[in-house]
């Protein structure tokens, strides 16, 4: 039994194809993810701090604006958003935090 020549030649063709794709789909990720939305991080972390055992201060980046999250014991968490003007400040505190 001799194998069949058709065969093999569709074969690495469509290997080559596959191969042609991934190589396209490497070189344009980039571009891919810009489309997508998938480039940018809407969510870094710019720095934490410790300040107590239980306690830490963390400055995250959420979507072009600065946020300070206060992360104490048990869970509870406070937010404040910063911003250029002096009286624009808002805040929010979650779970079981106080909001004054």
């Amino acid at each position: 039994m001799t194998p069949d020549l058709t065969k093999i030649i569709i074969v690495v063709a469509f290997l080559a194809v596959l191969l042609l794709a991934r190589q396209i789909i490497l070189t344009k990720s980039g571009v891919f993810k810009d489309k997508l939305g998938v480039g940018t991080k809407h969510l870094v972390l710019i720095d934490s701090y410790k300040l107590e055992r239980s306690t830490q201060l963390s400055l995250f980046e959420i979507a072009g604006q600065r946020v300070v999250v206060l992360q104490g014991k048990g869970g509870q968490a406070g937010l404040l958003q910063l911003s250029d003007g002096a009286n624009d400040v808002s805040t929010l505190a979650l779970e079981g935090g106080h909001h004054d």
